[in-house]
């Protein structure tokens, strides 16, 4: 049977799994933890309110201060250690993942019609590359030479080892609003997250992790599925000089 990405993120987590469509008969558990359909969760209580949570180091935290928070971290670096992923990043270049989101019948309230949420996603994708190569001429850091580097991040195509490693490594993490974003969980501190927000998207999912996460967070309102990629290249550029100094 074709193994799908995520059997190999199980596999990471716990010891023992079993698939519930495996079973030949009725089963009684002692304990059952299910998790609610949509957006129903504890995570995202604060879809239309402000959650006062922000990430930090674990050795940072104080019992009495309810407005940090290391949780997630701390499940993205167990998750990374599972794969014997290190906390070591590329030093001399600058790396920009790109995460692709391909069309795909994502709800029942699609219609049966796939859902396109960036029609010009490989326009930008191209300008993105052109703009790496103009940028790896001019930046330096402490007298070195940088490279930038845009990475291709197809995740529905990629293990999810190297799925976390991409993230793990990038400096930036940019995409269209989608749960590849999710992934942001697994950057490190310093990694700055550059969110696609569409018209029918505009939720803050994306901007709550990377507060939990203690990352820093920016958006691009698009009027509809189609990116302007000057903008794109502009915001790019503001964020990378944050980075670096050229």
């Amino acid at each position: 049977m074709k193994q799908s990405p995520m059997d190999d993120g199980w596999n990471a987590l716990f010891s023992n799994v079993k698939y519930a469509k495996h079973f030949t008969s009725p089963i009684c558990f002692d304990h059952v933890i299910f998790t609610p359909l949509g957006y129903e969760t504890a995570l995202f209580k604060g879809l239309n309110s402000g959650i006062p949570c922000k990430g930090c180091p674990p050795k940072d935290l104080k019992q009495e201060d309810i407005s940090k928070t290391s949780r997630l971290r701390e499940f993205g670096e167990f998750f990374k250690a599972s794969f014997g992923i290190s906390n070591a990043k590329p030093y001399n270049v600058i790396k920009v993942l790109f995460i692709r989101r391909e069309d795909y019948l994502a709800h029942p309230r699609h219609g049966g019609k796939p859902e396109v949420r960036l029609q010009n996603e490989q326009q930008i994708f191209n300008e993105m590359e052109k703009w790496a190569q103009i940028q790896s001429k001019r930046y330096t850091k402490q007298g070195e030479k940088m490279g930038v580097e845009i990475i291709n991040g197809t995740l529905a195509h990629m293990k999810m080892k190297e799925q976390i490693q991409a993230v793990h490594d990038a400096s930036i993490i940019f995409g269209v609003h989608g749960a590849g974003l999710t992934h942001a969980v697994f950057a490190q501190p310093g990694t700055i997250i550059l969110e696609l927000l569409g018209p029918r998207f505009m939720r803050p999912h994306y901007s709550h992790i990377s507060q939990w996460m203690g990352l820093e967070y920016h958006s691009i309102t698009m009027q509809n599925t189609v990116a302007d990629s000057t903008k794109v290249i502009e915001k790019l550029s503001i964020i990378a000089d944050k980075l670096l100094v050229y």
